[in-house]
């Protein structure tokens, strides 16, 4: 359902690091979904239509998640893109997580179900499938400029 669409809240500025599950808003419309990634069905998986989250994350030993990881581990190379700090990866997320960003499977050594969003001269986006407190979503995983990505196609954004 896109009943996550509606909810809004006021623009992020952070005084004090927020949870890590606290999710960021679309830079542009306000709200706290990116998209929507198809439904999808491959080698044990059967996903339906479901809603994209970028939350503010965790870093930690050689692993992370989110605005914060990205910031960490990639900001110096989005800085073209008008990232300068954890709370502007929304917007380098958003200019990659839009309607048409072509989807593609990504292999992984996790359990869990990962694609990849690749959009041409800005760089690529990871997802990760989560089934959270209020329904299934995907969650931003990492993201980082350039490359192409190769693999598989399995849709695109909504």
């Amino acid at each position: 359902s896109r009943a996550f669409n509606i909810g809004k809240r006021p623009p992020v500025a952070y005084l004090v690091a927020p949870h890590f599950e606290t999710s960021d808003l679309h830079p542009r419309s306000k709200l706290i979904t990116f998209g929507f990634a198809p439904a999808i069905a491959g080698e044990n998986v059967a996903l339906g239509v479901q809603p994209v989250f970028l939350t503010y994350g965790r870093q930690g030993p050689g692993k992370g998640m989110g605005a914060r990881h990205i910031w960490q581990r990639h900001g110096g190379n989005l800085a073209p893109f008008g990232v300068s700090g954890v709370e502007t990866v929304a917007q380098f997320v958003a200019q990659v997580i839009c309607p048409g960003t072509s989807l593609y499977w990504q292999k992984n050594g996790t359990d869990q179900i990962r694609i990849a969003a690749y959009r041409d001269n800005i760089g690529t986006v990871i997802l990760g499938h989560r089934i959270w407190r209020k329904g299934p979503r995907w969650e931003v995983i990492t993201a980082f400029a350039g490359e192409p990505w190769e693999g598989p196609r399995m849709g695109e954004i909504s």
